[in-house]
């Protein structure tokens, strides 16, 4: 009986460790431990990229305008610029701008200091508040709606203008011809250089896009003096092209 169970027991053991060799052996081969080594960069592969630019006309314009408000009083200043530049928000509401593109982005009353010699200290003479509201204009047709906005906002009160941008709102969808094309010279570029080396191109083991989108601004600024006065006559805007480049980087395998 002793045997026999000493021969069942070497028998478990020789099977216990057929089935973890063999369990080794397919996570090496076909398994995780294969997916593993296969998702590692191989030691023979080279990196190559390809760049390509699209040249896309802006669709949108941001403009920044502020309300600066002198006054002896923090109430005064407040009253004086609240008005303003309510006014001035319905002014670019009834040029039919969504109010979802109007957004107030600072507030700031902060209070003006003189220096008295004879006493010599520091007083609060009055407060200044300013208040800057960025509003988002998609071009149509011209820029007519855009010039009628610049041009009626000193009427209405403003008397800072400026921070103009010229955006493009959904610049993936104009990228697809650029991006195809930049993988065309990567491809081209990694036949070239294996056939220089005299090996042969394998299989693609990682890719990458990079680009980068920047809003093309102009300064537009109206001085207060003119903005008090008649009202500042709208410039003339050209919003051009904006450029976007487009790189991407392809690992390749090379045999």
């Amino acid at each position: 009986m002793t045997i026999d169970h000493l021969k069942i027991k070497n028998l478990s053991v020789a099977v216990l460790v057929s089935v973890i060799a063999v369990a080794v052996l397919y996570s090496i081969f076909w398994g995780p431990a294969k997916r593993f080594a296969d998702s590692l960069q191989p030691a023979r592969a080279f990196v190559v990229t390809g760049e390509e630019k699209a040249f896309i006309a802006p669709d949108i314009v941001r403009i920044s305008f502020s309300v600066v408000s002198e006054e002896k009083t923090a109430e005064a200043a407040v009253a004086d610029n609240n008005k303003k530049m309510n006014t001035a928000i319905a002014f670019v509401k009834n040029q039919g701008i969504d109010p979802a593109d109007i957004k107030t982005t600072q507030y700031s009353l902060s209070p003006r200091y003189e220096y008295d010699k004879r006493s010599q200290r520091s007083f609060i003479s009055g407060y200044t508040l300013t208040q800057t509201a960025s509003v988002k204009i998609k071009i149509a047709e011209s820029m007519g709606q855009v010039t009628k906005i610049m041009g009626g906002l000193p009427e209405v009160g403003v008397n800072q203008i400026g921070g103009l941008s010229f955006e493009v709102d959904d610049s993936e969808a104009h990228l697809v011809e650029a991006r195809a094309k930049a993988f065309d010279k990567a491809r081209q570029k990694a036949e070239s250089m294996a056939r220089a080396n005299g090996v042969r191109l394998g299989r693609i083991v990682t890719i990458s896009d990079n680009r980068g989108v920047t809003p093309y601004y102009r300064d537009f600024s109206y001085a207060k003096e003119m903005a008090l006065g008649s009202a500042a006559a709208a410039p003339t805007l050209e919003p051009g092209t904006q450029e976007i480049p487009v790189q991407v980087s392809v690992t390749y395998e090379f045999k």
